[in-house]
């Protein structure tokens, strides 16, 4: 090849690479994406123009997540969506049911086609739901440890969600915000070791400090507040981390399996029969049965916790909604409380 047919091809590369950089570059500006900012795509968080505080769920005095009355039907004065008054059914095998936004019947339609109510008009249980949106085992073992006295289970189950139950560090229950619910979306009332200590606070924290880069600490942060296709790369780059940082947080589950094991202890303790009942990730639906145990390992072969966990065989992804809600749907909800029924009613 001779010299100027080299440039010229080098140069016609050179040319055609730097239009796709900037076609890119247009494009990712144009649906949106904005030069600093790396908030990841599945983050629920957006900005509005006016921040409105909706305290759905609230913490008690002992720092337990609970639902308000005020902005929730049918709550009793524990903060939970169940009837005290049915607390003891004569005939009746009395379920203690713990869990998050699945357990309390997020994207039912209406609530009570949820799995907990469905398991509830099976006349031999009584099923008293303890869910509670973004809950944690944290959570769960706080509950278990305020509640197991008063209402004396036969059985408690503990739904764990692989989506959010896998916990990367660990917390305390404290009396102070946990979430704080707005048109914004859910905001953590904490970020590590930083505490915020209001909606607004929390707001102005992820919306401006979080995911902005503010000030560049190398040169690709530096590239990146000036360019939407270097702040989409650098963005995916740090839901990488996050994902493998998950990933090794689920070989051991650590974190998680130190309050199951605290609940299963207790119900030892006081002769009480403990459950831990999975839900797979939406995503996990393509493989979620053998290769799902191992992959989650960590729980379904540990020494002490194994024997008790249970995952259905009954799901597809035709039972969930789609992303961001990623919840059951009606149909999901009466297959999971199929797969419940089964085994409360053999145990």
């Amino acid at each position: 090849m001779k010299t100027p047919s080299l440039l010229k091809w080098f140069s016609t590369q050179v040319l055609f690479i730097v239009a796709i950089l900037l076609t890119a570059e247009v494009a990712l500006r144009y649906t949106g994406t904005e030069p600093g900012n790396i908030q990841p795509t599945w983050s629920n968080f957006k900005t509005v123009d006016t921040l409105i505080e909706i305290p759905y769920f609230i913490s008690n005095s002992n720092g337990i997540l609970v639902a308000n009355s005020k902005f929730n039907s049918n709550i009793n004065n524990w903060g939970f969506r169940f009837d005290k008054t049915k607390l003891n059914e004569p005939n009746k095998k009395k379920i203690m049911l713990i869990g998050d936004s699945f357990t309390w019947g997020l994207s039912a339609t209406p609530l009570d086609s949820c799995f907990a109510d469905l398991l509830n008009k099976n006349e031999a249980l009584n099923v008293l739901n303890f869910g509670i949106p973004v809950a944690d085992p944290v959570q769960y073992a706080a509950i278990a440890k305020t509640y197991l006295d008063s209402v004396k289970p036969e059985n408690v189950v503990v739904v764990f969600y692989t989506g959010n139950d896998v916990m990367l560090c660990d917390r305390n229950i404290e009396q102070k915000p946990f979430y704080y619910y707005t048109n914004a979306g859910a905001l953590l009332a904490a970020d590590g070791n930083k505490f915020l200590p209001s909606a607004k606070a929390a707001y102005n924290y992820y919306a401006i400090e979080k995911f902005r880069i503010k000030k560049p600490k190398n040169n690709i942060e530096s590239i990146a507040i000036k360019s939407a296709l270097a702040t989409r790369l650098l963005s995916i780059w740090q839901q990488y981390k996050s994902k493998i940082e998950k990933e090794n947080a689920i070989k051991t589950l650590g974190i998680s399996k130190k309050y199951l094991k605290e609940i299963k202890q207790l119900c030892q303790e006081k002769n009480i029969k403990f459950t831990i009942a999975v839900i797979p990730e939406y995503k996990e639906l393509a493989f979620y049965r053998k290769p799902f145990k191992t992959k989650y390992h960590g729980l379904f072969q540990d020494n002490e916790l194994g024997k008790f966990c249970f995952v259905p065989n009954n799901l597809n992804s035709k039972m969930y909604n789609p992303y961001p809600d990623a919840h059951f749907n009606n149909a999901g909800h009466r297959a999971y409380a199929d797969f419940l029924q089964k085994i409360l009613l053999q145990q």
